[in-house]
């Protein structure tokens, strides 16, 4: 328990810390290396032994974070639309697959193209979030903050209360250490928290006018579940390859993946809700 509440609040730090330098290279920096080793850490679970197929999947999801980030995707697609780049990664991979067919499974190849798109795509919309409030500095904080906090608070939340008060099981076939009550009391703290972030901001910063505090509650609401979501989503692939943990980069809390499980669905979510209030 203790290297675990050290580890969460040395990560906590580094993630303000990256959050406050957000004009700088660092969160970028950070996000496309964590992004790395969450498909590593995936792949590695799913015992994927084609080292070919390894390296060509981590370099793509080494690439699409800054490419999303620095618009290098939308030149790229300027001349070669994206569904053929798709085409072409995909038949590389299957290419890879005949080439070492003997070590290979079609399920190996289907974890690589699924990790090596769909993480690197949640982890950059960090970036894209950061590029859409890129002139609105104290927004464009407290809107990646509440992310990070709505995914992290929750879940730190329900292991506590769930610990304290968990009589009633959410997913005992999935993840039987989740309550009700440990789920309950982690989506009211993180709306607590979030609530409490915006009204400081919303006097010292924002001055009044930019968004209700009901709202503020309610994607607070929507992106806790989202992170459980994601989070049950992980525990079901762990639990598919009888694994407890995907790495064990963070001392208490396993690897990058299981730390980053839950702002997989979050941070997609959140980037929704900023194109849909108008920010590209």
């Amino acid at each position: 328990m203790k290297v675990r509440v050290i580890t969460g609040v040395l990560g906590g730090l580094f993630a303000i810390s990256a959050l406050i330098l957000f004009r700088y290279p660092l969160m970028g920096i950070v996000a496309t290396l964590f992004t790395g080793m969450a498909v590593y850490e995936v792949e590695r679970m799913a015992k994927i032994t084609n080292i070919p197929l390894i390296a060509l999947s981590l370099a793509v999801s080494l690439f699409i974070p800054p490419a999303l980030e620095y618009g290098l995707l939308e030149k790229m697609t300027a001349y070669v639309p994206l569904s053929v780049l798709l085409t072409a990664y995909v038949i590389a991979a299957l290419l890879l697959t005949l080439a070492f067919f003997q070590t290979t499974r079609f399920e190996h190849v289907c974890v690589a193209l699924f990790s090596s798109l769909a993480i690197p795509y949640a982890m950059a919309c960090l970036l894209l979030i950061k590029n859409a409030y890129r002139a609105e500095y104290s927004k464009a904080f407290f809107v990646l903050f509440t992310g990070l906090a709505s995914s992290w608070i929750t879940d730190a939340g329900a292991y506590f209360i769930g610990v304290k008060f968990g009589r009633h099981k959410m997913s005992p076939n999935i993840s039987p250490k989740k309550t009700v009550e440990g789920a309950a009391g982690g989506i009211l703290i993180s709306a607590l928290f979030n609530l409490v972030t915006f009204l400081i901001f919303d006097h010292f910063f924002f001055k009044g006018g930019w968004i209700p505090f009901w709202l503020v509650l309610l994607i607070s609401v929507l992106l806790s579940l989202a992170g459980m979501a994601g989070d049950l989503s992980a525990s079901v692939i762990k639990r598919n390859y009888g694994e407890k943990d995907f790495g064990a980069f963070f001392p208490g809390h396993g690897g990058v993946m299981d730390r980053f499980d839950s702002t997989l669905f979050v941070l997609p979510c959140l980037y929704a809700l900023v194109r849909l209030a108008g920010k590209t």
